[in-house]
């Protein structure tokens, strides 16, 4: 499987390019950067400094 990274300023329409991506192929996840940052946080234990 290939990775996509869409990248670039806020509202650009990277969440809608996603959707798109993942409506078209079906097997692929969409992962936002948010989500990543916010695990790497919870599991440093930091997420009270935030």
């Amino acid at each position: 499987m290939k990775n996509i990274l869409i990248m670039g300023i806020g509202r650009a329409g990277k969440t809608t390019l996603s959707k798109m991506i993942k409506d078209r192929y079906k097997s692929y996840n969409i992962i936002h950067s948010d989500s990543l940052k916010w695990a790497m946080i919870r599991a440093k234990n930091e997420e009270s400094y935030y």
